[in-house]
C-alpha cells in the first residue's frame, strides 16, 4: 500500500477503519472526516483499496484469464481467444 493513507499512524487507521464500517456512513463523508481530522485529501478509490486491504478479508480474482482453445474454421487455423467474465 502506497500514498497517504499508508503514512496514518496506527491510530489514525484504526478511526479510519471504524469510520468505513459504521452503517450508513458514505464514502464521501468518510473523505470530509480525513480531511478535517488528518489534513488529507484523499479519492473513493483510496478509501475503497484501503476497505479492500484492512477491512474486510476478499480473495484477489484474477483479471482476466488467457484460454487458448483450438477452434475448427474453414481454415483449420488454431484461434487464440480472450475470454471476460
Amino acid at each position: 500500500m502506497g500514498g497517504k493513507l499508508a503514512r496514518l499512524t496506527e491510530p489514525q487507521k484504526k478511526r479510519l477503519r471504524a469510520w468505513l464500517s459504521t452503517p450508513g456512513v458514505s464514502y464521501s463523508e468518510v473523505q470530509q472526516r480525513v480531511k478535517s481530522d488528518f489534513h488529507i485529501s484523499i479519492s473513493a478509490g483510496a478509501l475503497s483499496g484501503f476497505w479492500r486491504r484492512h477491512c474486510v478479508n476478499i480473495p484477489r480474482q484474477p483479471r482476466a484469464q488467457r484460454i487458448h482453445l483450438i477452434l475448427e474454421l474453414r481454415c483449420d487455423r488454431p484461434v487464440s481467444v480472450l475470454l471476460k467474465r
